[in-house]
């Protein structure tokens, strides 16, 4: 399971995932020991920081993240070009699975004249693309955490301002699910390249979450 998240800022957006993999059971054959889960990193970043990509769903997602990011071109004019680039780049993968299901890729575009965040999204055959205009969940989308991102996402905010939002997600998230663990943040600025967030920014971060946890606690359940 994964629980990811991609926020659109006034300034840019912001991507977080965890990093609990485990191995897909479908795939280990009858009879055989089921593999412990890993920490890896779900988020990817091409050479050029153009695009960032958070994969959820199994290999086919990953492999078509891995694919747009080494192929990545120099440069986007429009939205049609990176719709178009989404598409040629996902079709290869998806002729080998015709059958796809609830395969994700959150894109991050760091461009200027496109749209910051979109979906890639393959089914039934298909690469379905779509620009997100405001906030978009991958993974574990019936996560109750959600009701965060419904209830406190404001279109206007900063990038800054969203990056708290998303690790208070994730880290509410974590403790719906058992399957989900760890935390990447990646936050990407005009005229800037997206940087991820480091260990100690993220530690100051989830001790921030955790206090408006008990705030929140306390408001509502006061002795």
């Amino acid at each position: 399971m994964t629980l990811q998240v991609g926020l659109v800022a006034s300034n840019g957006f912001v991507i977080a995932s965890d990093r609990k993999a485990s191995r897909d059971f479908k795939a280990i054959p009858q009879g055989r020991v089921r593999g412990a889960s890993s920490q890896v990193r779900k988020i990817l970043v091409t050479p050029n920081k153009k695009l960032v990509c958070a994969f959820s769903g199994d290999d086919l997602s990953k492999n078509v993240a891995d694919a747009l990011v080494a192929w990545c071109p120099a440069a986007f004019a429009s939205d049609a070009d990176v719709e178009n680039y989404f598409k040629a780049t996902s079709q290869p993968f998806i002729f080998k699975n015709s059958q796809p299901e609830n395969q994700q890729i959150i894109v991050g575009v760091a461009a200027p004249n496109v749209s910051p965040l979109w979906r890639l999204f393959y089914y039934s055959g298909s690469a379905i693309t779509q620009p997100i205009k405001d906030k978009i969940i991958g993974g574990d989308e019936t996560n109750p955490a959600n009701y965060i991102l419904e209830r406190f996402y404001r279109a206007g905010s900063s990038v800054d301002e969203l990056t708290m939002l998303a690790v208070h997600f994730v880290l509410e998230g974590k403790d719906f699910s058992a399957q989900i663990s760890g935390l990447d943040v990646i936050a990407s600025r005009e005229g800037e390249e997206p940087v991820f967030l480091a260990d100690e920014e993220i530690e100051i971060l989830g001790e921030r979450s955790l206090a408006i946890r008990e705030m929140v606690g306390k408001a509502l359940i006061s002795s």
